[in-house]
Order: structure tokens, then sequence, then C-alpha cells
């Protein structure tokens, strides 16, 4: 049995926690469409009455100091779940660039 003063999950050991060097804050837009069942099912005891359909997103990426890297995207339109997913990894790749790759400074003077 759980005591009231231990029913409390929290982090507490902060010194091991890794930094990210960038995180990504999306949203999806979408519409409520009805749904129009004749014939609902009767081995279920939930009824579907509406369906989000995704009309449109936008995301912004945060750097470490936490700025945002470059501007908001943002998108509406058909295909939204596709171009959103496609649009993430094509930033994935740019990121890993930015982040795992710099130039090689040579230093003729040694």
């Amino acid at each position: 049995m759980v005591k009231e003063n231990d029913n409390i999950l929290e982090f507490k050991n902060y010194q091991y926690q890794l930094s990210i060097p960038f995180v990504i804050f999306a949203d999806f837009e979408t519409i409520l469409r009805n749904e129009n069942i004749a014939n609902p099912s009767t081995s279920s005891v939930t009824e579907k009455i509406n369906q989000h359909e995704v009309c449109g997103y936008s995301y912004v990426i945060v750097g470490p100091d936490g700025k945002s890297v470059k501007p908001v995207v943002v998108y509406r339109g058909v295909n939204a779940v596709d171009r959103f997913l496609e649009d993430i990894l094509t930033e994935e790749k740019e990121l890993v660039k930015i982040n795992y790759y710099s130039s090689i400074v040579y230093d003729s003077a040694r």
C-alpha cells in the first residue's frame, strides 16, 4: 500500500541527465469530422462519433541557447502528416551535420 506522503515519483539526480543540443516543438491542426455509422458495433462499449482529420502543422527547432535555430515552419494543406514526417527527417539530417561535423582548421605555422 502506498503511503500518502510517498505517492509522488520525481526525478532527483539531475547531475546524471544528458543535455540535448536541439529540441523540436510541433503542433498539428485538425478538423473534426462527424462519423456516420449506420450499424454500430455491438462488441464494443465505445462509439466512434468523430474523426480528427489533420489539415496542417507547425514546428520550431530550439537550440541549446533557448533560441530558435530557424524560422517557424508552418504548413496547411493535403497530406499534412506525410509532409510533416518528410520535413522532420530532412531537419534531422541537417541537425546531425550541424551537431557532429565541423570543418577542420589546419595551422600551417606549426
